[in-house]
């Protein structure tokens, strides 16, 4: 499968934002999401820092 799990780094912190993410939009006041049932959350402010697909993960900054 191709599924990725998000997180979002503030600092040195790490929290989970979404389990199963198969689809990623880059809008221009942050980052929207959606996992495999389609279900979506958008990060405001946030950035792509790391989008590693081989370990099935990425991770999004303020």
């Amino acid at each position: 499968m191709c599924e990725s799990k998000v997180f979002l780094q503030v600092g040195e912190d790490r929290e989970h934002v979404m389990d199963d993410v198969v689809r990623m939009e880059i809008e221009e006041n942050g980052v929207r999401v959606f996992d495999i049932i389609g279900q979506e959350t958008f990060v405001e402010g946030a950035r792509v820092k790391l989008a590693d697909l081989l370990a099935h993960q990425i991770v999004l900054e303020k």
